[in-house]
């Protein structure tokens, strides 16, 4: 089963996600991990009164080889931190935050992320996982949440949710060595961050994006 806390919200699953540091994964890294450190990601936008909604994100990925051992499996193991803050117009907000992943595609801003589901809280913590396997061929592109868990509708029916609602103009999300499994992909594979926020105003709302820097991933 899955749970959403409010305040200090722990996501778990079955998969395997836990408490920040408190790291438990299926397998263990390899000696031969490639440490990926990217930078600092913000941007910068105008709500409908005049002042500033700021997206901003720092992540790193470390990178090893599967327990398939061969060119065709990689996995990859992403942490950081994605934050929000508008001014006093912007009443509450939604934010998704992911990875785009590729095979033999250099991706671009242009990829289509839009979100389809929701939760909430104002700033939500996801610890360690082992969930994410992905099988791409050349030219395949894939979204690959942070959040990704079920929950039943106002219907009653499952629905899968990618990201999360909150009131006011701020919020966050940190995530540590969330990870994905890539298989499939003879050449070479990339991935970058995502973060989608919907500023809801009265009357009205905005939806900025902002892109982590693309890295190869094998």
């Amino acid at each position: 089963m899955n749970s959403i806390q409010r305040r200090s919200v722990t996501v778990c699953a079955a998969a395997g996600l836990a408490v920040v540091g408190t790291v438990s994964l299926g397998q263990s890294p390899a000696s031969a991990d490639t440490e990926v450190n990217l930078p600092r990601v913000q941007t910068v936008n105008r709500l409908s009164d005049g002042s500033t909604i700021t997206v901003s994100a720092d992540d790193h990925a470390r990178i090893s080889p599967s327990m398939g051992a061969t060119p065709l499996h990689r996995n990859v193991w992403v942490s950081g931190t994605v934050r929000v803050n508008a001014g006093k117009a912007m009443t509450r907000g939604r934010l998704e935050v992911g990875y785009i992943i590729g095979c033999q595609v250099a991706l671009g801003a242009s990829a289509n992320v839009d979100s389809d589901t929701e939760t909430g809280d104002s700033d939500v913590t996801v610890g360690a996982s082992t969930d994410g396997e992905i099988t791409l061929g050349p030219g395949e592109v894939e979204r690959q949440p942070i959040l990704n868990y079920t929950q039943k509708d106002e219907n009653g029916d499952t629905e899968r949710v990618g990201y999360y609602t909150f009131d006011g103009n701020s919020a966050s999300l940190t995530f540590t060595d969330k990870t994905f499994g890539l298989t499939g992909c003879a050449g070479y594979a990339q991935a970058r961050l995502y973060a989608n926020v919907t500023a809801y105003e009265r009357g009205s709302k905005s939806k900025i994006t902002v892109y982590g820097k693309p890295f190869s991933i094998g």
